[in-house]
């Protein structure tokens, strides 16, 4: 009788984890973008700060995302049809997540260092923002062509699904 696979294994780890920091760095573009249309004061300021904080839970899990990535290539490299989609997906990963991370020093250098000219890092960091959850979109549509249209990482059961049986 066949078993089926753990969920635990290492090509599974990505996806299990990389669903986090796409939410949590588009988010903070969303956020990001929303404080263009505030006015000075609370409302303002609390989203300064929960975009400065998403932007570095996204950038920290994003490369985690992309380690993760990494352990699971050489598994599921073998498994698809088209490498190049997985070889794109990756590249477009490591784009999306360098952009998110340029974002994050530039608002870094917003916050400590108070002679910084304000408005340029503003809207360098609006760029990459944007910039960078285009790139994390076109990622996410790779990656579930890798997933969907590929198999990349999934499990077939056999024709009868003995397997299921308990």
């Amino acid at each position: 009788m066949n078993q089926v696979p753990s969920i635990w294994r290492t090509e599974l780890w990505h996806p299990m984890l990389v669903h986090f920091p796409v939410a949590t760095l588009l988010l903070t573009t969303i956020a990001g973008f929303i404080m263009l249309f505030l006015k000075k004061g609370d409302a303002k300021t609390f989203l300064s700060n929960m975009t400065s904080l998403l932007l570095f839970i996204g950038v920290l899990t994003g490369w985690l995302g992309i380690y993760t990535g990494l352990l699971s290539y050489n598994i599921v490299v073998r498994q698809i049809c088209d490498p190049e989609v997985l070889q794109d997906h990756q590249n477009w990963g490591y784009i999306a997540v360098i952009l998110y991370s340029c974002a994050l020093a530039c608002l870094a250098v917003i916050r400590f260092w108070k002679k910084a000219p304000q408005m340029l890092f503003t809207y360098t960091v609006l760029s990459l923002l944007l910039a960078g959850g285009t790139a994390l979109g076109y990622c996410g549509h790779l990656g579930a062509a890798v997933v969907y249209q590929q198999g990349g990482g999934t499990y077939t059961p056999s024709a009868n699904c003995t397997e299921f049986v308990r």
